[in-house]
Formats: C-alpha cells, structure tokens, sequence
C-alpha cells in the first residue's frame, strides 16, 4: 500500500500573491484619496471628488506602466505627499492673488480648471525631467547628494505635510491665524485629527506591519461614525461643521466639466508660477530618488536608476495628459511586494 502524501492545492502559493495585492492596493487608494483631499481644501474643497478621481487615474496609468517595464519586479507607483503638498501651496498661492486682482471671490469654475491645467502640466514637466535625466544616463549622479541635504529635505517635508494636514482640517487659508485654531469649532476640527495621527504614529512605530496603516484608517472611519450615531449627530450637521467633505451641488456650481470649461483656465496666471512648478519638479526627482534607496535597503537587488527614470518619466508624462498627479514608486507598497 503506498504511502498516504497531502496534496497541496496549486493554488495554495497564489493566496499570499493575491493578499499582498490587495493589501498594496488599499494602501495606494488610501494614499490616493487622502492626498487629493489635501490638494483640494478651501474653496476647492466641493470638487474634491474630481481631485480622487485625478489622483485614482495617476495610480491607475503609472501603475501599470510602472509595474510592467520597471527594473525590478513588484515595483508600485502611488501618488506621492511631496510634490501634492508642495503644488497645494502653490495653488494657495495663486488664489491669493487672484483675490487681490480681482478685489472679489474669483469663479470658481476658473479656479477649478486653472487648477486641473496647474496639475497637469507640473506633472508633465515631472515626466519629461525624469524622462531626459535616464535618457542621457544622468541617474548615478544623483547617489553623490549629501545626508545633510536629504535630512533637511524630509524635515522640511514633514513640516509641509503637517501643516497642510490642519489647514485642510480647519478649512483655513493662513497657518499663522493663532486665535482662529483655539475657536471652539476649529477645535472640534483639527483636535480628533492630531489624536489620531498620534495614536496612527505608535501604532506603526511599534508594529511594522505594512497593512496596519490602511486598517488603522479604516478602523478610525467606522469609529467616527459610530461616535455620531451616538451622539445623535446627522450626516448634515457634521457637514457643515467642516467634519465630512461636501457634495456637489448643482445650485451653487457647476458639476460637470467639458471641452468648453477649459477655455477658462487662467493661462497668465500659469505662467507666473512656472518657476514654482519647476522647483515642484526637481525636488520630486530628488524624493523619487531617496524613494528608491530606501527600497533597495529592503531587498539585494538594486534598480537599473537610468531605466527607472525613463520608466516613471513616461507614466507622469502619460498622466498628466489625463490631468493626473505626480507619482512614482512607494516605499511601504514595493516592498511589500517584494
């Protein structure tokens, strides 16, 4: 009688594959939305569905140019905080002078498309940078930056991100109004953010687990709404406290974007900040780079550098002509792939 063998499904070595990918794809729609969130606060915030479905088109396009023809397998583009933060005050900016240009609150249908064609070109620019520097073989320059610079850089970043994070909170357009975050209505706005970012930050400096963040996030959500449910508190009234993001409506704005609608991008004003998106640029290779380093900390192999910016040039350039945002590869979602 032969002896008794366990048979192990073929499909047994796929279940890992597949939860690594699902997880990897929670993340980067998490990162996705929360970043296009940030990006438009303000009197962008109603059209903050628009910006999710930019953000969602970048993690789609890149992602798939970027994990077929990348240098090592497993690779994954995600929207990234360093250049949205960055072009979120550059936007910011530009809504400030056109206040002052015009003396009034400006038509938020030229604020809207302005913004898209602000987007779009930065991240093209991104693309066509990243494009020439692996074209004319410039990547292995980019291993002689000091760790001084990349310190100041990631300080710098964080800081940025920080301060983004509360005035897209409050819905605030000026970080230095001391009195206004100590109202009680601002209160309620940035106190429970700042709560969980610090119980987020224990969470994940004690446990390293790459699928914590996304469930943590998913966790805080169901607690909110349970607190309201308890509280009594309607959908409606937490809306106009600032505490959910409004919807379109169809009596204040217009809800629909066609061809037409892009005649009133405010070229001009472009143009005055094209310096700005070209610093937005250079300081996305700069962290694009530092990305990649860190994932070759978490694997023997390392990135052909020069592929990987043609690669990630190309799905910023095929991005933006959809009007999406910057991307590149994610530190936390390759490595998990990996």
């Amino acid at each position: 009688m032969p002896p008794l063998t366990h048979r192990v499904s073929p499909l047994r070595p796929l279940f890992p594959i597949l939860m690594a990918g699902a997880i990897a794809g929670i993340i980067c729609i998490t990162d996705a939305l929360s970043l296009s969130a940030l990006l438009f606060s303000g009197i962008l915030a109603p059209y903050v569905g628009i910006a999710s479905t930019l953000a969602l088109l970048t993690t789609l396009i890149g992602g798939i140019i970027v994990s077929l023809w990348s240098s090592r397998p497993g690779s994954i583009l995600t929207v990234q905080d360093v250049p949205t933060v960055m072009l979120t005050l550059t936007i910011g900016t530009s809504l400030k002078r056109l206040y002052v240009e015009t003396n009034a609150a400006p038509e938020l249908l030229m604020v809207l498309t302005t913004t898209i064609a602000m987007i779009a070109l930065c991240t093209l620019l991104n693309g066509g940078m990243l494009y020439a520097l692996g074209h004319f073989k410039l990547g292995n320059l980019m291993r002689y930056i000091p760790y001084p610079v990349v310190g100041g850089f990631l300080a710098g970043t964080g800081w940025l991100l920080c301060v983004g994070a509360m005035l897209m909170m409050t819905g605030l357009d000026d970080a230095t109004q001391w009195r206004a975050w100590v109202q009680p209505d601002a209160l309620m706005q940035w106190v429970p953010g700042v709560l969980f970012a610090i119980v987020l930050f224990q969470v994940l400096n004690r446990f390293t687990y790459f699928w914590l963040a996304p469930m943590v996030m998913f966790g805080a959500i169901a607690l909110f709404y349970i607190i309201l449910a308890l509280f009594g508190i309607s959908l409606d009234v937490a809306r106009s406290h600032g505490l959910v993001f409004a919807f379109f409506s169809p009596q204040t704005t217009e809800t629909s974007l066609t061809l037409a609608s892009f005649t009133h991008i405010r070229w001009s004003l472009i143009v005055r900040h094209i310096g700005d998106l070209i610093a937005i640029s250079v300081m996305s290779i700069l962290s694009f780079l530092f990305n990649l380093s860190g994932i070759e900390t978490t694997t023997p192999q390392e990135f052909d550098l020069n592929r990987e910016l043609r690669v990630t040039g190309t799905a910023n350039l095929a991005s933006g002509l959809s009007g999406g945002m910057i991307g590149f590869h994610g530190v936390g979602v390759t490595a998990l792939s990996g």
